[in-house]
């Protein structure tokens, strides 16, 4: 690292595209900054979230004109504590910027506009916890109050921390391989789903949205984590499948013909024990070919086939039943038969069949 002239000042270089180069030891020690941080550090990637746009402008501004920007901003030291800096700003001849660092006393937020402001209203009063991350060095940046109820952490906490401290399913090997898409541009977004284990220790299911945040240096440093806890949904999962279930162990229970196939296709979905005992393991094969068989051709739907008149005037599965009688010559035998239209397990709409 070649030293700067005026050792005794804040200054430091950024490259072309906006990381750290060279810096005075009085720059390191202003902004509580050790040299193997900034070493691998871009600027943007401290600058508070809030203070994104207005710094990305001067940037951007001061390489369009030429000329000297002035700024402030709230930027992060390794205690991970925000503190308000005034910047200045100049390109030099080979596309570095030189930035002067003058720390700001009693820093006051600077007023949001009405639509920023609306913004940051809206995140806080989502149910949905937010949380702002800095892909680098993973550190939260923002949380929202959906949030902090979400993980039992106060927000003061919650900056302090990782998400690998919420999140037990990763190792951080795991999780930056599962970010690297997003800080390299090749993904907009991921989505998965995992636990979060709360500050009491309990593990809650989650489903998370991780967008990336780009930045006008075309490079991305902060992605935002949308939360949801879907303890009620994977309950309300386990009740029907509970469900489900019990009604599989009524059907095999029936000293009847039972059988559920496909609406569209007539692929057999389901027998109960009795059929199976009668036809073999016929799943996946269509109705057509194992049931009444003898009574038409057997390469198309059976030409008395019910399935349209199980449907509601909407096309959807109707809560009428239709009854009916069969006689099966091979069998020797009268069948009464139930049929009646229903969502599988699945969510696909299924014919029901039950005869006696």
């Amino acid at each position: 690292m070649n030293p700067l002239p005026y050792p005794t000042l804040p200054i430091a270089l950024l490259n072309a595209e906006g990381a750290f180069q060279t810096w005075t030891p009085v720059f390191a020690q202003r902004l509580m900054l050790a040299e193997d941080t900034l070493a691998q550090r871009y600027y943007l990637s401290a600058v508070h979230p809030e203070d994104l746009a207005h710094t990305q402008a001067a940037l951007q501004q001061a390489r369009a004109t030429r000329t000297p920007q002035r700024f402030e901003n709230r930027y992060q030291d390794a205690a991970q504590n925000y503190r308000g800096w005034l910047w200045e700003i100049s390109v030099l001849e080979d596309e570095q910027l030189c930035l002067l660092a003058i720390e700001i006393e009693n820093y006051k937020l600077p007023a949001l506009s009405p639509i920023e402001s609306q913004f940051k209203d809206s995140l806080e009063i989502l149910v949905d916890g937010i949380f702002i991350i800095e892909l680098e060095s993973l550190n939260f940046v923002y949380v929202n109050e959906g949030a902090v109820k979400q993980t039992g952490y106060s927000r003061e906490q919650l900056l302090k921390m990782t998400p690998l401290l919420i999140k037990p399913e990763f190792t951080e090997a795991q999780f930056r391989a599962m970010l690297r898409p997003l800080r390299t541009g090749e993904k907009e977004a991921l989505s998965f789903t995992t636990v979060h284990k709360t500050q009491a220790g309990a593990l809650i299911p989650v489903e998370v949205i991780m967008q990336a945040l780009p930045h006008t240096d075309q490079h991305i440093v902060h992605s935002i984590a949308t939360i949801r806890d879907i303890s009620q949904l994977r309950k309300a999962e386990l009740a029907t499948q509970e469900a489900h279930q019990r009604l599989l162990a009524v059907f095999d229970g029936l000293d009847a013909l039972v059988y559920v196939s496909d609406f569209e296709t007539y692929e057999i979905r389901y027998i109960n024990n009795h059929t199976q005992n009668l036809y073999g393991n016929v799943i996946g094969k269509h109705c057509w070919e194992i049931f009444w068989g003898n009574l038409q051709p057997q390469d198309h739907p059976c030409d008395f086939c019910h399935n349209p008149c199980l449907l509601n005037a909407e096309g959807k599965f109707s809560t009428e039943t239709m009854s009916w009688e069969l006689y099966d010559p091979v069998r020797e035998t009268w069948y009464q038969i139930h049929d009646s239209s229903i969502l599988w397990i699945d969510g696909c709409l299924a014919h029901l069949s039950i005869a006696y």
